[in-house]
């Protein structure tokens, strides 16, 4: 077996970490070894922006260059050294996520891709879809990037740049209709 690299992405509030903790056990119940992470990390770069969210004054380049070192150091310590012993990586937030974000601060694509061209693509994204109403509803806390106006423009962005290897779920659907969705997604990974 094989590992495989599968990416959960979409805008705040559509239940990425939601599917990918469910596409973890799901794979951990078939006796697959898998690695469940995230974007921002847990790790020291992942902390400073965890806290500069709403607080530091950045600006969307200094951002855009903090969340390429936080994926750097995931991809070089967690994803490549788990795919090599050929256990699965789900990851809730990647690439995908800068670039939607941060293009839709503003930051020009083609710096975007050069400074994470480091970053391998995923084998599979799975793109959770749902209107930036409803997202923002879901949220406890709000930052300054979970309003209604800004996510409809990182959700035009994700539009553009998803790569085919894209399969997007309405996640507007009850929990169980999108974490079935999810499932047939694995399966067909598995499968092949």
């Amino acid at each position: 077996m094989t590992g495989a690299f599968l990416a959960i992405e979409g805008i705040d509030g559509s239940g990425k970490t939601t599917v990918a903790k469910y596409i973890h056990d799901f794979l951990v119940d078939r006796g697959i070894e898998v690695v469940l992470t995230q974007e921002p990390t847990k790790g020291p770069i992942g902390d400073v922006i965890r806290k500069s969210l709403g607080k530091l004054e950045l600006t969307p380049y200094q951002r855009a260059l903090l969340f390429a070192a936080d994926r750097h150091g995931h991809v070089q310590n967690v994803v490549m050294p788990a795919l090599e012993q050929g256990k699965w990586v789900v990851t809730d937030r990647y690439l995908y996520s800068s670039l939607a974000y941060q293009g839709a601060e503003g930051v020009d694509m083609a710096f975007l891709r050069f400074i994470n061209g480091f970053a391998p693509d995923a084998d599979a994204v799975i793109h959770l879809e749902v209107p930036p109403d409803i997202g923002v509803s879901r949220l406890k806390n709000h930052d300054r990037f979970e309003d209604t106006e800004f996510l409809r423009k990182v959700k035009a962005v994700f539009d553009e740049i998803l790569p085919r290897n894209t399969v997007s779920i309405d996640a507007g659907k009850p929990i169980e209709t999108v974490l079935g969705k999810a499932e047939e997604v694995v399966l067909e990974m598995l499968e092949d």
